[in-house]
């Protein structure tokens, strides 16, 4: 009986808790090969960039399951505001991207994204002015 259960004991250490390494696996890709199933509506004034002049570069890490769905979404590095960079992730979580497979393979994947946004002229700038006279 006690070597039965030396046996249950080893087999269950050794077959017991087997993962593979595709069912965890993330793939790390670049951002020149991700592809937009649904990209989100963005819709936003210069108020909540917080700035009139300065171009908004925005880095974002999205990670997206094996269908494309965004799953999470992080600021990596930004010079908005906090209230844009929020507005921004909760636009984004709404997108979706097209499955990144491998091999006939499905898998999870996470990108770095970057963004840039220009603020619209106000009737202070003379880009204002230029564009309203072309």
């Amino acid at each position: 009986m006690k070597t039965l259960k030396k046996l249950m004991l080893v087999f269950l250490l050794l077959f017991g808790n087997i993962t593979y390494a595709e069912d965890n696996k993330i793939i790390d890709i670049p951002s020149g090969l991700i592809k937009w199933k649904k990209f989100p509506t963005l819709s936003f004034d210069n108020n909540m960039l917080g700035t009139t002049k300065d171009i908004i570069k925005i880095d974002l890490l999205i990670t997206a399951n094996e269908t494309g769905e965004i799953t999470s979404v992080n600021i990596i590095k930004s010079n908005a505001t906090q209230r844009f960079n929020n507005y921004l992730i909760e636009r984004i979580k709404k997108g979706s991207l097209e499955p990144y497979q491998e091999n006939g393979v499905y898998y999870p994947f996470k990108v770095v994204q970057p963004f840039e946004f220009e603020p619209a002229p106000t009737i202070w700038d003379k880009a204002f002015w230029e564009n309203l006279f072309k």
